[in-house]
């Protein structure tokens, strides 16, 4: 008999098996199931507790497909208008997404992220067997990344946390997540101002990158 996981059906018991065995990587579908009792933990704190929210595995789906169009595709001079408004009208879609979970919509039990400390979000290393947890801090404009692997990934890791480092800025802007200011006051904090200016720092300025150190460690393609 399927189990409702509100986000999430599963069918017969392998769906646990894949869970507790070694050498079976964790699907998309796992790691939703669990971000989600995360988020419902989170929702129950007050607002002077400390709250962190989760995304789903979409999410990281989304960032791509907005980096891919701002930094990697040839220049918008270069191609026709057609192919112009085809490219934004793919876009939007990724870019409403996004926004809309930083609100708090489009997942269940989200919570707005100006509400929120932290914000979880899981990367998957190209595919493979491992994954990378990326904290971002919000009070500190941080991505903590918990990487396990001994040395597997380096580089997939990196690239995919540069991207999110990237983006999250002018989607943050675009969501109007500085103008909500009950719980912190977002652009009173040092974090978020140029250090010359005293001014709120432009989204073209990344969000700082940190790796955790001292953490257990892995073997390759190990669980």
């Amino acid at each position: 008999m399927p189990i409702n996981y509100v986000i999430a059906f599963s069918i017969n018991k392998n769906w646990f098996y894949a869970m507790s065995q070694p050498k079976n990587c964790w699907t998309d579908q796992h790691i939703d199931v669990i971000f989600y009792y995360i988020r419902k933990k989170s929702k129950r704190r007050s607002m002077n507790q400390y709250r962190y929210t989760t995304v789903n595995c979409l999410f990281s789906t989304h960032i791509n497909n907005t980096h891919e169009r701002y930094y990697n595709n040839e220049a918008d001079d270069n191609i026709s208008t057609q192919k112009y408004i085809d490219r934004a009208s793919a876009v939007s879609v990724h870019e409403r997404s996004i926004t809309n979970i930083m609100k708090g919509f489009s997942i269940p039990a989200g919570l707005p992220w100006h509400l929120v400390d932290d914000v979880y979000i899981s990367i998957n290393c190209d595919g493979k067997f491992h994954w990378v947890l990326a904290i971002v801090e919000l009070n500190q404009r941080l991505i903590r990344v918990y990487d396990s692997s001994i040395s597997t990934r380096k580089k997939v890791h990196y690239e995919e946390i540069k991207k999110l480092s990237r983006m999250l800025p002018s989607y943050l802007l675009d969501s109007g997540f500085f103008e909500k200011t009950e719980r912190t006051n977002w652009p009173d904090l040092d974090a978020y101002k140029d250090k010359q200016t005293g001014a709120l720092l432009e989204p073209h300025h990344p969000f700082n990158v940190e790796y955790a150190q001292g953490i257990m460690q892995q073997e390759c393609d190990s669980l």
